[in-house]
């Protein structure tokens, strides 16, 4: 999911006239965050472990909520 998050973040810096793909967009955001917010709350070593995985360093501090 995470790739495919930035596959389309690197799609609409290119294309910034495409607006409809955007829903779909920020529909797959929302889906990860709550997977991770799940993640957090449930085993957060774990949490921290798909953090270093991913490398979603600064993305990880909006899960947080921070």
């Amino acid at each position: 999911m995470t790739e495919r998050i930035r596959n389309l973040t690197i799609h609409f810096a290119k294309h910034k006239q495409d607006k409809h793909g955007g829903r779909g967009f920020q529909m797959l955001i929302q889906q990860r965050k709550r997977m991770m917010q799940y993640l957090m709350r449930k085993d957060i070593a774990e949490f921290g472990k798909v953090v270093q995985e991913l490398g979603l360093g600064k993305e990880a501090s909006k899960i947080r909520g921070r």
